[in-house]
C-alpha cells in the first residue's frame, strides 16, 4: 500500500543519517547563516561585541557555574521522572506520552533539552539582571546538541525563541535579544547545513546510522541504568558481507518451493535442505522435525546462560506463480530491477526470514557468542495451511520452544522510511463452493432456459453475500462477536498518513470500496471481509461453444478479526449458502483451510526492545498498526507459548507478494540485518 511522501527505498530515512528534505535544508540554512550574518555585521557596526561578550557582570566563572547548576537541575529533572515512571502507575501511563516526544532524539539531546530547562530555572531565580543571558545560554546549548525537525525540536525551538523575545527585549538592554536571535539563526543555520550535507553522503539507502542514533525511545529514559552494547562490531561486519549474504538469498530464491503444489513437492524438500545447511553454517545445531508433510527446520544456539531466549519464525515455502505470463522475468531467477530483488518469494518470506540468521551468524563469526540464546523455527506449509507447525507447536507445548518471546518478519512497514510493528492480524476462513447442476455438459440451445446453470447460481450465490449498498455481509451472525475498536486504536489510525488519491492512483482504481461507516484503513486492517479468489467452470478455450456446463465453482475467503471464530463462521456461511442456492442445482462447501486471528502485547520490555532496535535503524519511531493479512501460527505460538509476540515487518507496501513481479528491496534487506543484529544486543541487556 502506497502512503503519503513515498520516495525510493534506497533514498535515506529521514533521522539516518540523512533526509529527503536536504534541498530545503540547504535552502533554510542558507537563510539562517544569511541572517546571523546579518546581524553580526550591525553589532560590530554599533560597537557593541565586547559588551555582549562579557557586559552585566558575566564572567567566565559565573558562565561555568550556571551551566553546571543548571545541567544539575535538568539531570535532577531526569532521575526524578524515571523514579516515577518506575514506581507510580501514573507515571508508567505519562511514559508513553513522554517517548512520544523523545523518541528519535540522541541521548545527548535529552541533556540539552535537559540544561534548557535547567539553565532557565536557575537565571529565573538569579533574577531578571541575567535572564536574557539564560535564554542566550540556553538557546546556544540547545542548538549545539539537537539534529533534526521531529516534533519534540520543532516545541523546543519555539520555546526558546518565544522566551528569547518575550525577555531579552523587555528585561535587559536590546543588544541581547539580538544575541539571541543571532545564537538561534547561526547555530540552526549550522545544523540545517549539516543535515543537508548528510543527506547527499548517504543517497544510497544502506549506510549504517552513526553510534549516536543508536539509543532511542526507553534507553533514552534510563541512561546511567546499564551498559548499552555497542551493536557497530556486528554492522561493520554486515557491512562487508552484505555482497556475499545477497548472493545467498539468490541462490535460495531460485529453488522453486511452492507448497501448494504436489508437482514441486521435490524442490519442497530440497530448499529444506538448502536452509538447514545455511544455518549449520552460521552456527547453530540443527534439526529436523519430520511428520505429515514437509518437515519443519528448527536451529538453536543456547550458550547465553541466564540470558533471555528468543525464538524466530519464518517459512521457507512460496505461493504459486500464476499467472506467469505476468512475470517481467523467470519467478526463480531473481532479478535486480533498480534496488529491488525481483523473484517469488524475495520478501513472502525468504528475504525477510533470512535476515534473522544473517544477523545470528554475523554476531557469532564477529564475536563468538550472542548476548542472547536463539531458535530458528522454519517452516514449509505456511502457503498451504500450516498443519505440521499446528501440531508440533501445540504437542510441544513450550518445552523445546520455551522462550521468552517471539520474532516474526513476515509482513511490510507502514510507509518506506517509517517503521511499523504490527499488533495484530487477521484471522482467515477459506471455502470452496461446487455448484453441480446437469450430468453433463449440455447446449445451450437445446436446454438453455429449461435447465439452471450452475454458473448463473454461482454468481446468484455470490451476489447474496454482501449488501451493495452498504457493503456489509450478509451471512447471518457473522459480526456478532466482531470486537470493538478501542478509542486510542481508532486515533492512531487516524494519525496515520494516508493519501486516498494516491492510494487509487497506485492501484489504477477510480474508487475504493467497502463497508459503509469506516475510513479505507480501517477497512482493510480491522474489519471482516468476504472476497471472491477465483470462479471456475464452463468453457475457457478461445473461441465460443455454446455450452451449459455441469457445474461451477468459486473460492472464497473470509478475514475475520477478534474475537470471530473461523469454524464458526465457516458453518455460517455454508448454512446460508445453502439456503439462498437457487433451485435446480446442488451446492457443496468445502472448508480449505483456517485461522484464528490475533491481537497481540502492544507494550512490555521485548516491545520495547524491538521499538529502540527499528527506530535506530530507520531514524523514525515505529508506529503501531493492525495488519489485514493472516499468520495462522501468530496466533498458536501467542496462546500456546504465552510470550509476546513480536511482528517486525521489513517489507514495504509495494512488494507485491502473492502477484507475479512480488519484490524485496536490497535497502531493507541489508536493514533487515541490521534491525536483527540491534534487537538481539538490546534483548541482552535486558538480563543485566
Amino acid at each position: 500500500m502506497k502512503r503519503p511522501g513515498k520516495r525510493d527505498p534506497s533514498d535515506p530515512a529521514p533521522g539516518n543519517g540523512g533526509h529527503p528534505q536536504g534541498a530545503l535544508f540547504r535552502w533554510a540554512s542558507i537563510f539562517y547563516l544569511v541572517l546571523s550574518a546579518t546581524g553580526i555585521a550591525w553589532l560590530a557596526h554599533q560597537g557593541q561585541g565586547p559588551e555582549l561578550l562579557w557586559g552585566h557582570g558575566l564572567t567566565p566563572w559565573t558562565l561555568a557555574r550556571e551551566l553546571a547548576i543548571g545541567l544539575a537541575l535538568g539531570a535532577a529533572v531526569l532521575f526524578v521522572w524515571r523514579a516515577i515512571v518506575l514506581w507510580s502507575p501514573l507515571g508508567k501511563e505519562l511514559e508513553g506520552e513522554l517517548s512520544d516526544l523523545l523518541v528519535g532524539l540522541q541521548p545527548q539531546q535529552v541533556w540539552g533539552l535537559a540544561l534548557f530547562s535547567g539553565v532557565a530555572e536557575e537565571i529565573f531565580f538569579r533574577g531578571a539582571l541575567q535572564l536574557s543571558w539564560g535564554v542566550l545560554l540556553s538557546a546556544l546549548a540547545f542548538g549545539l546538541l539537537h539534529t533534526g525537525p521531529t516534533r519534540a525540536l520543532r516545541l523546543w525551538t519555539l520555546t526558546a525563541t518565544l522566551i528569547g523575545f518575550a525577555f531579552g527585549g523587555v528585561v535587559v538592554w536590546r543588544g541581547s535579544l539580538v544575541a539571541v536571535v543571532i545564537a538561534h539563526t547561526l547555530i540552526n543555520g549550522l545544523q540545517l547545513a549539516r543535515l543537508a550535507s548528510s543527506s547527499a553522503d548517504s543517497a544510497t539507502g544502506n549506510s549504517s546510522p552513526s553510534r549516536s542514533t543508536e539509543l532511542l525511545h526507553s534507553d533514552l529514559l534510563t541512561a546511567g541504568e546499564h551498559h548499552m552494547t555497542d551493536t557497530q562490531d556486528v554492522l561493520d561486519r554486515i557491512d562487508r558481507e552484505l555482497d556475499q549474504y545477497q548472493n545467498e538469498l539468490f541462490e535460495y530464491l531460485r529453488i522453486p518451493s511452492i507448497s501448494t503444489d504436489p508437482e514441486y513437492a521435490p524442490e519442497v524438500e530440497r530448499c529444506s535442505r538448502f536452509i538447514e545447511g545455511k544455518m549449520s553454517e552460521a552456527g547453530l545445531t540443527t534439526r529436523r522435525i519430520e511428520g505429515e508433510g514437509f518437515p519443519l527446520v528448527y536451529g538453536e544456539w543456547m550458550g547465553a546462560e541466564g540470558a533471555p531466549t528468543v525464538l524466530f519464525y519464518g517459512h521457507y515455502d512460496v505461493q504459486p506463480v500464476d499467472p506467469v505470463d505476468e512475470w517481467r522475468h523467470d519467478p526463480f531467477e531473481p532479478t535486480l530491477e533498480g534496488d529491488d530483488i525481483v523473484a517469488r518469494g524475495a520478501t513472502d518470506d525468504k528475504g525477510q526470514s533470512y535476515t534473522h540468521l544473517k544477523a545470528i551468524g554475523a554476531m557469532l563469526a564477529e564475536r563468538g557468542s550472542l548476548p542472547v540464546n536463539v531458535k530458528i523455527l522454519l517452516e514449509g506449509e505456511e502457503e498451504s495451511g500450516g498443519e505440521a507447525i499446528e501440531h508440533f507447536v501445540r504437542t510441544d507445548a513450550g518445552r523445546e520452544l520455551a522462550t521468552d518471546c517471539v520474532v516474526v518478519s513476515d509482513s511490510s512497514m507502514y510507509a518506506p522510511g517509517q517503521p511499523s510493528i504490527v499488533y495484530g492480524l487477521r484471522g482467515m476462513a477459506y471455502v470452496e463452493i461446487r455448484v453441480q447442476g446437469p450430468n453433463r455438459d449440455l447446449h445451450s440451445g437445446s436446454y438453455g432456459g429449461a435447465v439452471a446453470n450452475p454458473l448463473n447460481a454461482m454468481s446468484e450465490i455470490i451476489a447474496r453475500l454482501k449488501d451493495p449498498v452498504t457493503g456489509r455481509i450478509q451471512i447471518p451472525g457473522f459480526y456478532d462477536k466482531v470486537r470493538d475498536l478501542e478509542p486510542w486504536e481508532r486515533k492512531e489510525m487516524a494519525e496515520l498518513p494516508f493519501d486516498e488519491a494516491e492510494y487509487r492512483a497506485e492501484l489504477g482504481i477510480d474508487a475504493v470500496a467497502g463497508e459503509e461507516g469506516y475510513s479505507t484503513l480501517e477497512r482493510v486492517g480491522i474489519r471482516p471481509t468476504c472476497d471472491v479468489n477465483g470462479i471456475f467452470g464452463g468453457y475457457q478455450g478461445r473461441g465460443a461453444k455454446t455450452v451449459l456446463p455441469a457445474w461451477g465453482g468459486a473460492k472464497i475467503s473470509m478475514r475475520l478479526v477478534p474475537d470471530q471464530d473461523p469454524e464458526e463462521i465457516a458453518a455460517r456461511f455454508t448454512e446460508y449458502v445453502q439456503k439462498v442456492a437457487p433451485r435446480g442445482v446442488k451446492v457443496e462447501v468445502t472448508t480449505v483451510h483456517g485461522g484464528p486471528p490475533s491481537l497481540l502485547v502492544t507494550d512490555g520490555p521485548y516491545m520495547d526492545a524491538a521499538m529502540e532496535a527499528m527506530a535506530a535503524t530507520w531514524g523514525q519511531r515505529p508506529v503501531r498498526v493492525r495488519e489485514g493479512g493472516s499468520i495462522p501460527i501468530v496466533g498458536t505460538f501467542s496462546e500456546v507459548l504465552d510470550v509476546p509476540v513480536l511482528l517486525l515487518g521489513y517489507g514495504l507496501p509495494d512488494d507485491r507478494l502473492h502477484s507475479p513481479n512480488e519484490k524485496f528491496n536490497q535497502g531493507q534487506f541489508a536493514a533487515g540485518i541490521r534491525c536483527t543484529a540491534r534487537f538481539l544486543d538490546r534483548v541482552g541487556n535486558l538480563s543485566s
